[in-house]
């Protein structure tokens, strides 16, 4: 049994076999055959005896590592298994934003949502990139609010009620199945983001008439022929504002090159 200092551990060579040497109370280091030395704390639960490795040295400093050794011992000495507590740290690392988005997706908006993709396009564009890394449990609705502020500074306001949309819904699911015990996105207000949506008209000239018909008689499209008939129609009883549901179908689907 030893004192450790940094010159004790730089020191220890490696031999054939690993071999451990121990300070006292179960801190000791771990020495192996290509020189790799790991910290470990060695001691019994239940008269069974159990060793956990904390991390290498020299990333891990001495001093680092006598800190994590000693807070591990309050725990087995009220009566916890610090194997278990070690699992729940890395659990807590791993439950991010990121990760409860995919499984938010995967489990429920794909079997749920009619059309998946634009909020698949929501995740990958804006939700994944501004909030994906930060832990589950630490993000507040601040968080929320500054990355839909940059969504609006880029000229988005609408598609950035939309994204904080699925934001809510997302941890609503979070909350549902006790991932977490709060929505943080519960009191933002679209109205407060992007502002209060005001509904459009969208007159088109003949010019762009012209082009539209042109465009539905070429058949260089993928329009189905009742959607096609129904366009028509709408012009031809003098309905010149495009309806809202085809303006939108048309437009997601073609380029304006393609006219």
């Amino acid at each position: 049994m030893s004192h450790f200092t940094d010159t004790f551990i730089k020191a220890l060579k490696p031999k054939i076999q690993r071999y451990e040497e121990y300070e006292g109370g179960g801190f000791g280091i771990r020495v192996s055959p290509n020189g790799l030395k790991s910290w470990i704390y060695r001691y019994k639960i239940k008269d069974k005896t159990d060793k956990l490795t904390l991390g290498h040295y020299p990333a891990m400093s001495l001093a680092n590592a006598k800190k994590r050794f000693v807070e591990l011992s309050e725990i087995r000495k009220d009566g916890a298994n610090p194997k278990d507590y070690i699992e729940q740290l890395k659990l807590k690392e791993n439950n991010t934003v990121k990760k409860l988005i995919q499984h938010w997706y995967e489990n429920y908006v794909e079997k749920n949502i009619k059309k998946p993709l634009q909020i698949k396009q929501q995740i990958n564009s804006d939700i994944i990139p501004l909030l994906g890394e930060m832990p589950l449990d630490k993000i507040q609705t601040r968080d929320i609010t500054k990355a839909l502020d940059k969504i609006v500074a880029r000229g988005s306001r609408i598609h950035a009620n939309r994204v904080l949309s699925s934001i809510k819904q997302a941890f609503n699911y979070a909350v549902s199945r006790g991932a977490i015990q709060h929505n943080p996105a519960i009191g933002i207000r679209a109205r407060d983001i992007g502002g209060i949506e005001k509904p459009r008209e969208r007159v088109l000239s003949l010019d762009e008439i012209k082009k539209i018909f042109f465009f539905l008689d070429n058949n260089n499209h993928q329009l189905s022929i009742q959607i096609k008939n129904a366009i028509k129609i709408l012009f031809l009883t003098g309905v010149l504002t495009l309806h809202k549901s085809y303006t939108k179908c048309y437009l997601a689907t073609h380029t304006k090159e393609r006219l």
